[in-house]
């Protein structure tokens, strides 16, 4: 064979023979190197800024509507009254009725004119010579020695006759009524109603108040106003008191220190 032909075959043989064992070695090559484990770092996210579309702005306080506090203005006789019409100190025992009956008695003592009624449910009334105008203000003290719950005293004004007469009553146990006694009727002008500072129960000392003008009454007791109600305005007639038991306990009251003005200026 030539040479040239013997190269060749040699190559054709030698030549895949190579590329085999070259291709073994790469593959052992790749196999042997160990595959780098990669792990993983947690990353830390930076928070993304809010964007606050309606930023925060002081809010003025809004201002608050000033409620006028609501006063009551006591009214205060004082201020209107003129000269004394009348006035009493009870030392003078030929002014106001007195005497002795089945009821109980009525007597003058120590400044005072004492109404003693005997209890049974007895009643005493006492009238002065004093003619009361349409328009006046009265004062009058009733100090209560002895009486139980539901026992009665005050004031007649107004009075024309014992079926006619304006009648304020207080009770022992504090306690006011106004009425008008007409015929075998009348009208309760002012029903029962606790008074407000008045002193319940026995001793007490009252000092009663009775404003009248136009037609107009207020009644007072220790310098608070009780109530106010309308009547006719051009009643005149005299001044009495009175006390009557509810029971068949006997009870006392005196009265002191009578004044009666004329109201000059308007209220």
């Amino acid at each position: 064979m030539q040479p040239g032909r013997l190269r060749f075959a040699l190559r054709s043989v030698l030549l895949p023979i190579f590329l085999f064992i070259l291709t073994a070695c790469v593959q052992s090559v790749v196999q042997d190197v160990p595959t780098p484990q990669f792990t993983a770092i947690p990353q830390t996210e930076e928070p993304t800024p809010t964007i606050n579309w309606f930023p925060a702005t002081a809010t003025p306080t809004p201002l608050q509507a000033i409620q006028p506090t609501p006063t009551s203005v006591a009214f205060d006789p004082q201020q209107y009254l003129g000269v004394i019409l009348y006035e009493d100190d009870f030392s003078d025992s030929t002014r106001w009725e007195t005497g002795k009956t089945a009821s109980g008695n009525v007597v003058y003592g120590d400044g005072r004119l004492s109404l003693a009624v005997a209890g049974n449910k007895g009643s005493l009334t006492s009238l002065s010579p004093y003619t009361l105008p349409a328009d006046f203000y009265l004062e009058m003290t009733a100090n209560v020695s002895l009486c139980q719950y539901g026992d009665q005293y005050g004031i007649l004004f107004w009075y024309l006759s014992s079926g006619d007469t304006y009648r304020l009553s207080l009770t022992c146990d504090g306690r006011l009524r106004l009425e008008l006694i007409a015929g075998n009727g009348g009208a309760v002008l002012q029903d029962w109603t606790y008074a407000r500072k008045m002193i319940p129960g026995s001793p007490a000392e009252q000092k009663i108040g009775l404003w009248a003008k136009v037609g107009e009454i207020r009644v007072f007791v220790n310098g608070a106003e009780q109530f106010t109600l309308k009547t006719g305005p051009d009643r005149t007639g005299r001044l009495g008191v009175f006390a009557r038991a509810a029971g068949e306990t006997a009870m006392t009251v005196s009265f002191s220190d009578l004044a009666v003005y004329q109201i000059e200026n308007e209220p």
